[in-house]
């Protein structure tokens, strides 16, 4: 079996409004640490599976759908076969 990985930053520009902060007034007005993007690719020599994790309070239907498409421009790996969490 193979694998592999990667990690990219995630973190939007500010100001930015923020999610689960219902009392909170106004924007975020900095950056205490980056959001990240990891994936790993799993490769028995027949089959590749991709796993993509994202420092986000959610991520939705649409959101799943946008980012499987562009990893599976950017690996080849089929859309159901990439699992986003």
């Amino acid at each position: 079996m193979q694998l592999g990985c990667h990690t990219g930053v995630i973190t939007p520009p500010i100001p930015t409004a923020l999610g689960g902060y219902a009392a909170r007034q106004g924007p975020a007005t900095g950056v205490h640490d980056d959001l990240h993007v990891r994936s790993l690719v799993f490769a028995d020599g027949a089959e590749r599976f991709g796993l993509i994790t994202c420092d986000l309070l959610n991520v939705d239907q649409a959101m799943t759908a946008h980012i499987r498409e562009a990893a599976t421009r950017a690996t080849g790996i089929p859309p159901d076969r990439i699992m986003v969490a």
